[in-house]
């Protein structure tokens, strides 16, 4: 969305979205990418505070006793550098035999980094869905509003 100075110091860049991805079954346990935004740097040290908000929807069978449902959110920047992942489970979760359930949970990413230099980067939010062990009598995983910000602040004295 671009460059937004806050009271003439840091460059803020931003990008959001409302629209629907389902994220397909994932027995190859990739990662599938939701979101990017662009930011520039233009001096050594600089710092890049991300902030990021990810909605998710899951959905069981009506079959079964119990779900099992894990998504892993990560932040990469260009070239693949992790940035930051972290995991979220629900294990063995009891639910009435003949009913599906819907879910949301909610995720927040925020991290500051330091790129190896002067340049523009794109840093992308993604998600993976569990498979195996890591998912059972789960129907479907949908993200749908999410969010990613981020400001360059200078580099420390």
């Amino acid at each position: 969305m671009g460059i937004i100075p806050i009271m003439g110091c840091c460059p803020f860049f931003s990008n959001q979205s409302t629209e629907n991805i389902t994220l397909p079954l994932n027995p190859q346990f990739q990662f599938v990418p939701i979101l990017s935004v662009d930011v520039t740097t233009t001096e050594d040290d600089e710092r890049v505070r991300i902030d990021s908000m990810i909605n998710s929807r899951i959905s069981t069978f009506n079959a079964g006793s119990v779900y099992t449902s894990r998504l892993t959110f990560r932040i990469i920047r260009t070239g693949g550098v992790e940035i930051v992942e972290t995991d979220w489970h629900m294990i063995d979760i009891a639910k009435p035999v003949g009913s599906g359930s819907v879910f949301r949970q909610n995720q927040n990413l925020t991290w500051t980094d330091t790129p190896p230099g002067p340049d523009t980067y794109t840093y992308t939010l993604q998600v993976r869905r569990g498979t195996g062990v890591f998912e059972g009598n789960i129907e479907s995983v949908i993200v749908g509003v999410r969010s990613i910000d981020a400001i360059v602040f200078p580099p420390s004295e």
